[in-house]
């Protein structure tokens, strides 16, 4: 596998954050949208009973429900979005 590589060095990247913030803003904006689909499906499973973040993470993988990037719902990620759901105000 080629990797192209930075004559300058990573000393030359530190700070540049040109032309970033429109991607970080979709980036954020997906992020809300798919924590704010999630929010009601978390909600349905806890009334069902079902209170643990394993519990919800199985039950969301028994529906169908793709954890983002390809990840599984035990993972770290997808457990800290699951917990941000149960624990959110």
């Amino acid at each position: 596998m080629c990797q192209s590589v930075n004559p300058n060095g990573a000393r030359s990247l530190k700070g540049k954050q040109v032309g970033n913030a429109d991607a970080v803003a979709k980036i954020k904006a997906n992020a809300a949208q798919q924590a704010a689909d999630l929010r009601g499906i978390v909600e349905d499973i806890r009334r069902s009973g079902i209170i643990t973040v394993r519990g919800i993470a199985d039950e969301l993988h028994r529906r169908g429900i793709r954890a983002p990037h390809k990840q599984t719902w035990r993972n770290l990620g997808g457990s800290k979005m699951i917990e941000a759901q149960i624990w959110r105000p």
